[in-house]
């Protein structure tokens, strides 16, 4: 499966992690909720 981002996605990640001070990536991933199926997490890999 590939994801695509936009540019301006690419450079609010970036701000993102400049604004932390620390990271080197967006952790992106899948998790079962509920009855009703899956959701999406957001996480800064350090």
């Amino acid at each position: 499966m590939a994801i695509t981002l936009t540019e301006n996605a690419a450079k609010q990640i970036q701000r993102q992690l400049a604004k932390r001070g620390k990271g080197i990536a967006l952790r992106i991933g899948v998790k079962k909720v509920g009855c009703t199926g899956l959701a999406h997490t957001f996480d800064i890999a350090d």
